[in-house]
């Protein structure tokens, strides 16, 4: 149902922003109103529709999840509908800063 490409992005170090951008797409078997949500934040609403296919620029240091919900009559979230992450990977882990000495 959703589908995000590419699920993980890599970057050099571990605690450093991973830059992508990131294809969202959705399919529902009937006509409805949802919102994209990336925690409590929305990021897309889509009236009336069956499905959708978006680009989201990721600029995050760690793993997110993207939630996909169902909106009631009032324009609130009320089912969710199915939620995907976008993993972040990195090469090397975060090396602790050098002290140099004189002695």
């Amino acid at each position: 149902m959703l589908q995000l490409t590419p699920a993980t992005c890599v970057t050099l170090q571990q605690g450093r922003s991973c830059h992508t951008q990131v294809q969202v797409s959705w399919q529902l078997p009937k006509a409805d109103n949802v919102c994209l949500y990336l925690q409590q934040q929305v990021l897309q609403c889509w009236q009336n529709s069956t499905g959708a296919q978006w680009r989201w620029r990721f600029e995050h240091a760690n793993s997110q999840q993207l939630t996909l919900w169902r909106l009631d009559t009032n324009g609130q979230p009320s089912v969710l509908l199915d939620s995907a992450s976008v993993e972040v990977n990195w090469v090397h882990n975060a090396q602790k800063k050098r002290l140099w000495r004189r002695f």
